[in-house]
C-alpha cells in the first residue's frame, strides 16, 4: 500500500517539484574478440522516483546485439539496439519506477551480430578504459521516461549532465577531468 501511495503521489505531484538525479557506475567485466560484458549499477540519488530510466551505450560499430543476463531489481530490464547516425545506440530500459535511494544492478552483454565478425569495443564512445572496477562512466547517458537526461553525455544530441567533471577526448580516447573549484 505504501508503494502504491508513493507512486500515486509521484505521478500527481512529484514531477512538478523535483529534479530526478541518478548515479551510473559501470564495470567492464569481460572483453573478448566479439563481445563485451558490462555490469551497470544505477542508483536514484534524488528524493523522487525516476520513471522508466534508460541507460544508453554508444558504440562505433554495427550490427550489434545486446542481452540482459540478470538484473537485481523487481522491474524487468530489456535491451534494444538502434542505429543512429555514426553510432549504434544500445539501450537498457528499466520498466517501472526506481525509487529514491534504490539501486538496480544490470549484468549485460553487447556483441557483434555476425558471430565470425570481430568487434573492437575500445573504439566506442561509451567504452570504459578500466576493467574489473566499478566507476562512474560519463560517456553513457541515462534518460527518464520524458527523455530528460539524468546522467552522462549523449554524443548524438549534444545533451550532457556531467556535474563536476569536464569531458575530454584526446587521440581517440575519452577522459574525464574534475572541474577546478578555485582552491
Amino acid at each position: 500500500m505504501k508503494r502504491f501511495l508513493a507512486i500515486y503521489f509521484f505521478l500527481v505531484f512529484g514531477l512538478a517539484w523535483s529534479n530526478p538525479s541518478v548515479l551510473l557506475t559501470s564495470d567492464r567485466h569481460v572483453t573478448a574478440w566479439n563481445f563485451v560484458n558490462y555490469r551497470f549499477r544505477l542508483t536514484n540519488t534524488s528524493s523522487a522516483p525516476v520513471l522508466n530510466p534508460e541507460i544508453n551505450y554508444y558504440a562505433a560499430q554495427a550490427p550489434l546485439g545486446a542481452e540482459v543476463d540478470v538484473s537485481s531489481g523487481l522491474n524487468p530490464v530489456t535491451a534494444s539496439v538502434v542505429q543512429a547516425g555514426q553510432y549504434t545506440v544500445v539501450k537498457f530500459s528499466l520498466h517501472g519506477l526506481l525509487f529514491p535511494g534504490d539501486s538496480v544492478e544490470i549484468h549485460c552483454r553487447i556483441y557483434s551480430e555476425g558471430f565470425l565478425m570481430g568487434w573492437d569495443s575500445s573504439n566506442d564512445w561509451s567504452y570504459q578504459h578500466n576493467a574489473e572496477v566499478y566507476e562512474p562512466n560519463y560517456f553513457m547517458a541515462v534518460y527518464d521516461a520524458s527523455h530528460n537526461i539524468l546522467w552522462g553525455s549523449d554524443p548524438l544530441g549534444g545533451n550532457q549532465n556531467t556535474s563536476g567533471v569536464v569531458l575530454w577526448t584526446d587521440r581517440g580516447s575519452n577522459f574525464t577531468v574534475e572541474r577546478y573549484n578555485g582552491d
